[in-house]
């Protein structure tokens, strides 16, 4: 799940059950990944609909959900709808030290999967 070693660390502490687990073991790191993507979906709790919060989930998976408030400030001054992920795409090159066609690219592949699924 490629989750920074700090992610981890937060995600152990915060659960028992993961206090022997090592980062570097594919079944606690997904385990911890999976973790981390429902709390990210939870904290997105006022996007409307479900694929905009999907959107907004896996962006902050990307790039942290603090990085993904300070897109929605930036959106909310120009007076788009910062819940609208059209929006964070619109103002991303002006959120400072965002390399936001990183976060960017990793949302649009993961739809591209999705839709291919789909078909």
């Amino acid at each position: 799940m490629q989750l920074m070693p700090a992610t981890f660390e937060e995600i152990r502490k915060k659960n028992s059950h993961f206090s022997a687990s090592d980062i570097e073991d594919p079944r606690w790191n997904i385990a911890a990944g999976i973790y981390y993507d429902r709390q990210m979906w939870n904290f997105w709790k006022t996007v409307e609909t479900d694929s905009e919060r999907l959107n907004f989930t896996f962006a902050s998976y990307n790039a942290g959900a603090g990085t993904l408030q300070k897109a929605q400030e930036t959106a909310k001054k120009k007076g788009l709808l910062e819940t609208l992920w059209d929006s964070i795409v619109a103002i991303a090159p002006e959120v400072p030290r965002w390399r936001h066609k990183e976060t960017l690219g990793y949302v649009e592949k993961i739809k591209d999967l999705v839709n291919n699924v789909d078909r």
